[in-house]
């Protein structure tokens, strides 16, 4: 029996496609308020990051990402937003240790909740 997961993510082990999808949803070209690093979703490490999405960028208010549309949705894209730096940073050491931990391999797939 074969099946096809729908909704989830895939692990991207290459670091040259993960500086490229990090590079799409948050270039140097954008100003970086006091504190405050960009963040991208999809995650980098992932195969549907920015730069493979093969949609739009978006971002709210918010976000402080001017250039790109706000209130744009669909199933493909990514968004990007300025958040707490210390905090993005301790969010990319945990996405690590999670891959760490759950052995989760190139290609592998994966699904992210969010919890209210």
């Amino acid at each position: 029996m074969t099946f096809r997961l729908q909704g989830c993510l895939t692990r991207l082990y290459s670091g040259d496609d993960s500086k490229d999808n990090r590079t799409t949803a948050c270039p140097q070209s954008l100003p970086r308020p006091t504190g405050k690093s960009c963040d991208e979703y999809p995650f980098a490490s992932s195969n549907q990051g920015a730069s493979l999405s093969g949609g739009p960028g978006r971002t709210f208010g918010y976000c402080e990402v001017a250039p790109l549309p706000q209130g744009v949705t669909g199933p493909t894209g990514y968004s990007s937003c300025m958040i707490n730096a210390s905090q993005n940073s301790g969010g990319g050491t945990w996405l690590g240790t999670v891959y760490r931990q759950n052995r989760i391999l190139q290609n592998d797939p994966f699904y992210v909740w969010i919890k209210p």
